[in-house]
């Protein structure tokens, strides 16, 4: 009987798991939300480590530079599909992983403050299986759901420092800092808010030796973490531009940010996502009454902290401000007090990147994690049938029968995922047939062209350095689907479409019912209606149809350098998405030539050993493509050289952050603790 107790809890909760997820073990591709589906020719086109991402900034291309932190780790990764099949590489490289890291993550960081192993599977649980993590799961969030997986380990390496100060202990948190911020700069961004905050608490307490605290709890994880990341920070230092600067008002305007706030104050405080369970974009959930019983549940734990040793009491107070702090930005501009997210927006350096409020519920999830296993250990340590012999068998099993009554509370909370009503990733996709023969079609094409998807591309659709897709409301930025239909008739938008090499318009067949909606509801007579719209558009011819698929061709679509001068050829060999090399005839001094990527002037042209950036040709080439031209540097024949010379401060970083890693991990396995 004893062994059974023992099991009881990891059996349950491993069962609430298994009713989340058990769909990833059937066939098919987890395709859906943000998360696309890979052909493998796209796949074999990746290059990891670009400074130029030509998929990005509506198709037309953009610097990577505010996602290189991203991009370094996870297009590495994605090559490793080309050897095993994409719909098992999902699986084992980014899906299982999750629940398994974030699971084992929150027991590990649970057990700095209890060693009860139930109360540690309760810890995984709440972490691994909440509102907020489920939702960021099934809306196919890769980047933000292994950053919030990896986070609990980033704060066990944080106590293990402040536990006890040595160089090996700063130089480890160093490098989980470093893996965090990497895997999310945003999720790391908030961990440096929190862990300066337990940091702060820590250090006002525990004066003693104050400055050799700072150097390993600020100092030397700092200049480490610099060291790791030079290979991203040394492009952004030398270009002398922000990032974020190339982002429109659309991700840094006040209104935008109002409009992202989607919850409140009792969502946030309840652990509640205001998209539950449906994560339909805008649509906002009520609040559910047995989300209330989650914060007394961890606020209840203030009735036994007095008790504790200074140093656990301490942070477990620490983690009842952090989690009402985190609350507080997770509501963004709504009420109580709203104003002050505005402020912190516009005022703080790096808080432009939380246009989405909602990422603060990581910093929710963490405290709460902890604080109700904590509040159930200490209730179900009072023995409350003591005095009645009758129930003494009862009584030594109370703490057993709360872990359970909790997990059957916490299987009806989260009971919509259960049930199956959680869907985007949660539930495995046939790849339709239709998709996968026009994906064949456009792949087989090795000349380069973009498509053009009315009125936005799905996670289906084929995509790839050599076939770029775009979705046809930001090309346009347009509000409306009836102001894309106006915008796809003006007599100006083939010459647009032209210019920017774009062959194909394709209206797809909405399958997961996300693009063609009224009241965020798929409705066919949208969809028809486009059909109808585009058939009739003068512009364009139709081509073919693949099922719902209809795809229309843009005749005269121009290459990707191109000139106005019919009498120049010019003979492209891509080398990688920041470097090609040209052959040019017929060529006349001072003339231009375009090359169709949005302009940079990072891109340079070389001739000889003469470099020459590039020029925007917004006018009189095109009128409103801001593309990048080229002047001819002389009459005739010759080859020319197009870098983006970016990437070379990039891998001039790699360099630094690769022998960095090196020493660090050399010192760490020859330091003793």
């Amino acid at each position: 009987m004893k062994k059974f107790e023992k099991i009881i809890v990891p059996v349950l909760t491993v069962l609430t798991f298994l009713l989340i997820f058990w769909r990833w073990f059937g066939k098919g591709v987890l395709s859906g939300g943000d998360w696309p589906y890979l052909y493998p020719k796209a796949l074999g086109e990746v290059v990891p480590f670009s400074t130029w991402d030509m998929v990005f900034n509506n198709g037309l291309g953009q610097s990577s530079l505010p996602k290189i932190w991203f991009d370094s780790y996870s297009l590495t990764i994605v090559k490793l599909a080309q050897i095993i099949s994409w719909p098992f590489f999902e699986r084992i490289v980014w899906f299982f992983p999750y629940v398994l890291i974030s699971f084992f993550g929150a027991c590990v960081l649970s057990k700095k403050f209890f060693d009860d192993s139930s109360l540690n599977f309760l810890s995984g649980l709440i972490y691994t299986a909440n509102t907020y993590s489920i939702l960021i799961v099934s809306g196919g969030q890769v980047g933000v759901f292994m950053a919030y997986a990896f986070l609990p380990f980033t704060f066990c390496a944080l106590l293990n420092l402040i536990d006890r100060f040595n160089l090996k202990r700063s130089m480890f948190f160093s490098v989980v800092l470093a893996v965090q911020i990497i895997l999310d700069l945003r999720v790391g961004y908030m961990f440096l808010a929190a862990g300066f905050l337990l940091g702060s608490i820590y250090l006002i307490y525990n004066k003693k030796n104050i400055l050799v605290k700072l150097l390993y709890l600020l100092g030397i994880p700092g200049l480490i973490v610099f060291f790791l990341h030079f290979f991203w920070i040394l492009p952004i230092i030398l270009t002398g531009k922000n990032p974020a600067s190339q982002f429109t008002d659309i991700y840094t305007s006040s209104a935008s940010l109002s409009f992202f706030s989607f919850a409140k104050f009792e969502n946030a405080i309840g652990l509640l996502h205001p998209n539950w369970p449906e994560n339909i974009f805008g649509k906002v959930a009520f609040l559910k009454p047995e989300f209330l019983l989650i914060p007394v549940l961890a606020f209840t734990s203030l009735l036994f902290v007095e008790k504790e040793e200074k140093a656990k009491r301490n942070l477990i107070l620490s983690l009842v401000v952090l989690a009402i702090i985190a609350s507080f930005l997770a509501k963004g501009t709504n009420d109580p007090f709203g104003q002050f997210y505005s402020l912190f927006f516009n005022k703080i350096p790096g808080f432009v990147m939380f246009r989405d409020p909602t990422k603060w519920y990581m910093l929710i999830a963490i405290p709460f994690s902890i604080l109700i296993p904590y509040t159930l250990g200490k209730v179900s340590s009072i023995q409350y049938l003591v005095f009645r012999k009758k129930y003494s068998m009862l009584n030594t099993r109370y703490p057993m029968l709360i872990c359970v009554l909790f997990i059957c509370l916490w299987a009806f909370i989260i009971r919509d995922a259960l049930l199956g009503n959680v869907k985007g990733t949660l539930y495995t996709h046939e790849i339709p047939q239709n998709y996968v023969e026009l994906a064949n079609k456009i792949s087989s094409d090795d000349t380069f062209y973009r498509t053009l998807w009315v009125p936005n591309y799905p996670s289906l659709a084929y995509n790839s350095n050599t076939h770029p897709a775009i979705p046809a409301t930001e090309f346009f930025k347009a509000t409306s689907l009836k102001n894309l239909i106006q915008d796809l008739n003006k007599p100006n938008a083939l010459g647009e479409l032209q210019d920017a090499s774009v062959k194909y318009v394709i209206i797809p067949d909405d399958v997961y019912g996300k693009i063609f909606l009224t009241d965020r509801k798929y409705d066919e007579k949208v969809y028809k209606s486009v059909v109808h719209d585009l058939v009739k558009n003068a512009n364009f011819r139709r081509l073919g149809q693949y099922g719902k698929i209809i795809v229309f061709e843009v005749d005269n679509s121009k290459a990707h350098f191109w000139s106005s001068d019919s009498n120049l050829t010019i003979n492209t060999e891509f080398s990688s998405p920041t470097k090609y090399k040209l052959k040019i005839e017929n060529a006349k001094k001072n003339d231009l030539f375009v090359f169709s990527e949005s302009f940079d002037n990072g891109w340079v042209m070389k001739n000889d050993d003469t470099n020459y950036k590039a020029v925007s040709n917004k006018y009189p080439i095109s009128n409103t493509l801001n593309l990048n031209s080229f002047v001819l540097p002389a009459n005739g024949s010759y080859s020319l050289e197009i870098y983006f010379r970016v990437q070379e401060w990039l891998e001039e970083g790699l360099v630094v952050s690769g022998l960095t890693l090196l020493i660090v991990i050399a010192l760490i396995v020859k330091l003793k603790d």
